[in-house]
């Protein structure tokens, strides 16, 4: 199955290889971006587009299955920024099924976590391109240096380069896997497995996704660099119990107190957004869950860094300042106000003027998942 969509600066062709519509699963953008022009808009992510949670609950849950019975322990690892709620979402549903075997789940991040050593790689074609890993400590240490089989878990996959990389950078470190299983909703590495085998040679690589397809781009003009850095200054993070890099065992669940908390907070009949911030998507998103198992109509979608055009599949875009204090833009594409009667912005950060100026620019209810492992509605009034 074969589609053609002439983006602003050029061509792109898409074949999908399995017998699915690539409509079902995405809708194509044009990004702000010379290293690539295009981005293909997930439907099943919760990302730039606002889904239904139990949607991405589906995907991950489906994903998870398709891991085979590999020796441990097993580390999973997940990529921000736009992968963090998918790759722990799988994780979590993967761990339901085997309590019994010895794992061990990090998001990478764009952050960095003062205390803990932090693994640099890079992600070549993304408008960020440094990222960065932290080894876990205690306990969780031994799980990681010790483990035998690598999960990979990012929303899409291409040539490659960035697990590559990553990998490297793991071996170099002194991990000995002998396995790695690659995840990803959509996989266009077809033509670059054999590239990857080489580079990655002994390893062994299995690949297992939803779609895929192989995409080819003819570009027509080039695309003028944005003005604003990629990558802003330096920010730490705290570790935090509602966060996975540094590592993490268990499944989020929420307290009865907690449960009954946000169940306090919902309205009947009334159309709600969760709205996860950056690369902090997966607790907001069990948030979300929670609340669409408690009766509410609701959609999930996260802010991001990454610049894209308003063209095809994103119709608006809005622009605030960083939370985090790395002094770049940060984007919410498609945001309609008007649609529902209440919107939640989640954040693991103690208010801040950005923050708060975000919420009221959103006309949102401001809630805060603390360090420590509570939840907090703050009043913007």
């Amino acid at each position: 199955m074969n589609d053609a969509y002439s983006l602003p600066e050029g061509k792109l062709t898409l074949q999908i290889t399995n017998d699915i519509a690539a409509d079902d699963y995405f809708l194509v953008a044009a990004r702000e971006n010379p290293k690539r022009a295009f981005l293909f808009v997930s439907k099943k992510l919760g990302k730039h587009l606002p889904i239904l949670p139990s949607t991405m609950l589906a995907t991950q849950q489906t994903l998870a299955e398709k891991i085979p019975t590999s020796a441990e322990p097993i580390l999973f690892i997940g990529m921000a920024e736009t992968a963090t709620a998918l790759a722990r979402g799988v994780y979590q549903a993967w761990l339901n099924q085997h309590q019994d075997i010895k794992s061990l789940y990090i998001d990478t991040t764009r952050y960095h976590l003062k205390d803990y050593e932090r693994l640099n790689f890079e992600e070549q074609h993304s408008h960020a391109p440094s990222i960065g890993l932290h080894i876990p400590q205690g306990d969780q240490a031994q799980l990681f240096f010790n483990a035998q089989t690598l999960v990979l878990i990012d929303d899409e996959l291409s040539t490659g380069n960035t697990f590559i990389n990553l990998i490297k950078r793991l071996q170099m470190r002194g991990l000995t896997f002998k396995k790695v299983i690659i995840l990803s909703i959509t996989d266009f590495s077809a033509d670059y497995r054999e590239q990857m085998k080489t580079a990655l040679t002994p390893l062994k690589l299995h690949w297992y996704s939803l779609l895929q397809g192989k995409w080819h781009y003819q570009a027509e003009r080039q695309i003028a660099p944005v003005t604003e850095a990629a990558q802003g200054k330096s920010v730490n993070v705290i570790p935090h119990a509602f966060s996975a890099r540094t590592g993490c065992q268990q499944a989020l669940q929420w307290t009865e107190i907690q449960q009954e908390t946000v169940k306090s907070w919902l309205k009947p009949n009334r159309r709600l957004l969760v709205l996860g911030t950056g690369e902090f998507m997966f607790a907001p998103y069990q948030l979300a869950l929670l609340a669409e198992t408690l009766g509410a109509d609701v959609r999930f979608c996260a802010t991001t860094r990454s610049p894209i055009r308003c063209w095809g599949a994103i119709e608006k875009r809005d622009t605030h300042s960083d939370p985090y204090g790395e002094g770049i833009s940060n984007y919410l594409y498609n945001y309609a106000r008007e649609a529902y009667d209440a919107v939640w912005l989640v954040s693991e950060l103690s208010p801040n003027p950005d923050l708060l100026s975000l919420a009221q620019q959103l006309d949102a209810q401001l809630i805060t998942l603390t360090a420590e492992g509570n939840l907090a509605n703050h009043s913007l009034c």
